[in-house]
């Protein structure tokens, strides 16, 4: 399996020279280190130093950017579902316009090898934080219907993912 570019910019490639891609059993990114194959997110692949103090909006920040900015042609295809509401009154407005418990940080429209259209729903998790119990809720409903759903934690997992979804490497 050798190692093979996670990232389209040469900066990138060599912050993260290891072959990555997402594991369906596993429901994770997985990592081959030289034919060691683990978990990305045991120890933490594709973390800068000072990113433990990032927040989960800092993180879904800096993937949304990555993608906007290396993927000029699929600008409008990745997008935050605006979920949180900052006040008790805000967040009674919102749920009555639609807002539901659970529902993913991100929703990805991408084609697959067919060209058809297929949507991606993306969670943005921190390492060592789990999903809620809403959350869960909503992912049993997002995949009882055929959509994908992933967890993602850092950018690595995103692009691990993006190239699984897209067919390219």
């Amino acid at each position: 399996m050798g190692n093979k570019p996670l990232f389209k910019s040469l900066e990138m490639i060599t912050k993260y020279p290891y072959e990555t891609y997402y594991c369906n059993v596993a429901k994770s990114v997985m990592m081959n280190n030289k034919g060691l194959v683990i978990p990305a997110k045991a120890i933490n692949y594709g973390y800068e130093p000072g990113d433990e103090n990032l927040s989960e909006a800092a993180l879904q920040q800096r993937i949304f950017m990555h993608h906007w900015n290396t993927y000029p042609d699929e600008r409008g295809r990745l997008y935050h579902n605006n979920n949180n509401s900052h006040s008790r009154n805000k967040g009674a407005i919102m749920k009555g316009q639609g807002v539901v418990p659970g529902v993913a940080d991100l929703t990805y429209l991408y084609l697959d090898d067919d060209l058809c259209g297929r949507v991606a729903y993306l969670e943005i998790k921190l390492p060592g934080e789990r999903q809620s119990t809403k959350q869960k809720e909503w992912e049993a409903i997002v995949r009882g219907l055929g959509f994908d759903y992933f967890i993602i934690r850092s950018i690595a997992d995103f692009e691990a993912v993006r190239d699984m979804l897209v067919g390219q490497s």
